[in-house]
């Protein structure tokens, strides 16, 4: 499968997105992604008031850098070796552990990321390892994606009948494993 511009994992991301923002109810914080090892891309795109796509000389650098950049934003137990030519990434998955890295709504956040994969995705010839490396990361940030709106949801749930605010440091919270969906009528 070619990641196209319109691929269904490609929307699938864009809908996840939308439904982890309004689960976070369009928060617009101030928090934003770590930066090290962030693509030189996303520095362009955020100073041009996220408009415009940026031009990716080198996909597979891009594609290294990306997976650096996505790594260094894992919470502690997500840590793992970056994939290469040969080897994918296989980042644990729980649904009991701390998001508190990730767990940052607004434009800084999850929009860039999803905007790279769109970019990748733009830019890939075909090759079988950039699809392949492609779709592991698309699945690994849908999959983020889910916990982060399943946490953002929990929380607002809460915050709805007490005291406690989402946001809030140590946010933690056991969700089950069944995929969510967004359901805006």
């Amino acid at each position: 499968m070619n990641p196209a511009p319109a691929s269904p994992q490609l929307i699938q991301l864009f809908e996840k997105l939308v439904c982890l923002e309004d689960a976070s109810s369009f928060a617009n914080e101030k928090a934003a992604l770590g930066c090290e090892h962030r693509p030189i891309e996303v520095h362009w795109w955020i100073s041009c008031r996220r408009k415009g796509k940026p031009t990716i000389p080198d996909l597979d650098a891009f594609m290294s850098q990306w997976w650096s950049w996505w790594l260094t934003l894992q919470p502690e137990w997500r840590k793992c070796q970056a994939p290469t030519l040969t080897a994918h990434a296989v980042l644990p998955r729980t649904d009991d552990g701390n998001w508190d890295t990730l767990n940052k709504p607004g434009t800084n956040s999850m929009l860039s990321i999803v905007a790279t994969l769109k970019w990748w995705a733009d830019g890939a010839n075909g090759k079988e390892h950039e699809e392949s490396c492609w779709e592991d990361a698309a699945d690994d940030v849908t999959w983020v994606l889910d916990q982060l709106t399943a946490i953002c949801s929990i929380s607002k749930s809460k915050s709805s009948g007490g005291n406690k605010k989402r946001g809030h440091s140590d946010t933690q919270a056991k969700v089950s494993s069944s995929k969510r969906t967004c359901n805006r009528q």
